[in-house]
């Protein structure tokens, strides 16, 4: 998690400025930083909804990684359940290197009638809600389970390899949501994308005749 937070960080400020150069409009988001159960009140916190790329990092910058716990997953489920109470949002990025815990894993921490991060996806994706999930590093449930998150949604799942490409995943996941296919392929025509950036405008554009 801690790469993660510093990548987001250094990040984060040009995410805002390409979106609102590209939609021509200015965006306000909101961050979250999800951990695991072993973490108490901690295991979710959040930032203000803003526009304003500083406030947004000085909050990422208090945000500090912890637990991990035994179990081979993080609270991801927890997180869109938050989110989904809170309402009014009109995409959702996830990025992380564990999958959601299980049915299994939930029952056993007392948590046997919570929904599972796939379950909530359905929900956001009866809403046309579209979760775009970024995999870091190559661990094959977390692939599985964030490319069924996305699946489930309306979304798109991609690979993330570095600042460059969360940079642009991020602007082309809000570039789908604020102006669609056409927005998307405005980026990647004007855009020198990694790879793996490449790849995500592919699943995003799908049809390009549409």
């Amino acid at each position: 998690m801690a790469t993660l937070l510093q990548s987001a960080k250094a990040s984060l400020s040009e995410i805002i400025r390409r979106v609102t150069h590209e939609a021509g409009r200015p965006i306000k988001i909101q961050l979250f930083a999800y951990r695991d159960y072993d973490c108490g009140p901690q295991v979710l916190e959040s930032s203000s909804l803003s526009g304003d790329a500083n406030n947004l990092i000085a909050w990422l910058s208090r945000v500090e990684a912890m637990g991990g716990g035994s179990n081979d997953g993080e609270a991801i489920e927890f997180a869109l359940g938050h989110i989904k109470t809170l309402g009014g949002f009109r995409s959702i990025i996830i990025a992380g290197d564990e999958p959601p815990n299980g049915q299994v894993f939930l029952a056993s921490q007392g948590r046997a009638q919570s929904q599972t991060a796939q379950q909530l996806a359905a929900r956001f994706g009866a809403d046309k809600t579209p979760i775009h999930t970024f995999v870091v590093g190559d661990h094959g449930p977390t692939i599985i389970a964030f490319r069924e998150i996305a699946d489930a949604s309306g979304g798109k799942s991609g690979r993330l390899d570095g600042s460059a490409a969360m940079i642009d995943m991020a602007v082309l996941a809000m570039l789908a949501t604020l102006k669609g296919k056409q927005g998307v392929r405005d980026y990647v025509a004007r855009t020198a994308l990694t790879s793996n950036a490449a790849a995500f405008a592919t699943l995003l554009l799908g049809d390009s005749s549409k």
